[in-house]
């Protein structure tokens, strides 16, 4: 979760943040392997900021845009 004065801001934080992050768990797959319990346990793959947001994993914005996310 990440809360900034705007959205745009709040964005510009996180995306490298969860970029780097989704990186190094997915290098870690790829030279370890995947386990079958992995496998099972559905953990989300994607590499992009966009799509841990849209799996609801990561919020980024205003204090409002938060509120709102955190509510919902």
């Amino acid at each position: 979760m990440v809360v900034a004065d705007t959205d745009e801001e709040a964005v510009r934080i996180a995306k490298p943040a969860i970029e780097h992050h989704a990186g190094s768990l997915n290098w870690i797959r790829k030279h370890h392997g995947v386990s079958e319990f992995a496998n099972r346990t559905g953990v989300h793959r994607g590499e992009s900021f966009e799509s841990w947001r849209d799996m609801g994993m990561v919020v980024a914005g205003s204090p409002d845009t938060v509120v709102r996310e955190v509510e919902r």
